[in-house]
């Protein structure tokens, strides 16, 4: 069976800057290439002219073969090709080791990147730097070994954020929203002047819309949940977990959205 890494997007370049560090030391007969699984959103199909990928190309040398898959297939395949080992690729984006991946993992499936420190140098700098020691311990399976490559941040992240049609505010002569209740004053008056439209919207679903605005209410929960249990969230100020789903926070925000 093909062994295959599981690796994280935000890391791709990380590793393959490692790869290039490594291989400058030899004399490289050809470039390196490997193939690579991508879950594609159809609101935001893959391009191989993205910037990310240029560079990657760029800077190292390396040839990706990317796969591109419908985001609702993409588990069907990766499990496929992990139990299979059939047109298995080399590497897996946006997978971990939880549920199925961890006894694919310990039967030997996935590589153990963790035997492998001198090909992620940028990834153990991160790691370092940010204090994150402990925290990749933990994603060590119990056979002491880690399978599978995190993102790493040190403050918290959110990959998205609402975005505002500017030249209607302008239009209307509104101030730019400062606070959620601006912008609900500013949203009502966009529904005001165009009756048959929705001020509000999503391309991704409201699971999206949540991990955007939930934060500023003090709660985390459902697939955005920090703890995993989905009805859990974390308080800053207490270093503890209490429970979002029948917080007070949890009731104001719904409320207002």
């Amino acid at each position: 069976m093909k062994k295959v890494l599981g690796i994280t997007l935000v890391l791709v370049t990380c590793v393959l800057l490692g790869v290039s560090a490594q291989g400058a030391k030899e004399q490289v007969v050809k470039p390196l290439e490997f193939s690579v699984f991508y879950s594609d959103n159809a609101t935001l199909p893959f391009k191989d002219t993205w910037l990310t990928v240029t560079e990657i190309q760029k800077r190292t040398g390396v040839k990706v073969d990317w796969e591109i898959i419908p985001i609702a297939d993409y588990k069907t395949k990766v499990s496929l090709a992990l139990n299979t080992g059939t047109n298995a690729p080399d590497v897996i984006l946006y997978q971990s080791t939880k549920g199925e991946n961890a006894a694919l993992a310990l039967n030997g499936a996935i590589v153990p990147i963790s035997d492998y420190p001198e090909w992620t140098p940028h990834f153990n700098a991160r790691v370092k730097e940010f204090g994150l020691e402990n925290d990749v311990e933990l994603l060590k399976l119990k056979d002491g070994k880690r399978y599978y490559m995190p993102a790493l941040f040190d403050v918290p992240f959110y990959d998205g954020g609402l975005i505002l049609r500017e030249d209607l505010l302008k239009k209307y002569n509104l101030p730019v929203p400062k606070t959620f209740d601006d912008l609900y004053r500013v949203l009502k008056e966009f529904k005001r002047h165009a009756p048959d439209s929705y001020p509000l919207t999503i391309l991704a679903g409201p699971r999206v819309l949540y991990r955007m605005t939930m934060p500023s209410w003090g709660v985390s929960l459902g697939k955005n949940g920090a703890s995993g249990t989905n009805t859990l969230s974390w308080d800053y100020d207490k270093k503890q977990y209490f429970a979002g789903a029948i917080s007070e926070q949890y009731k104001s925000y719904i409320t207002f959205f």
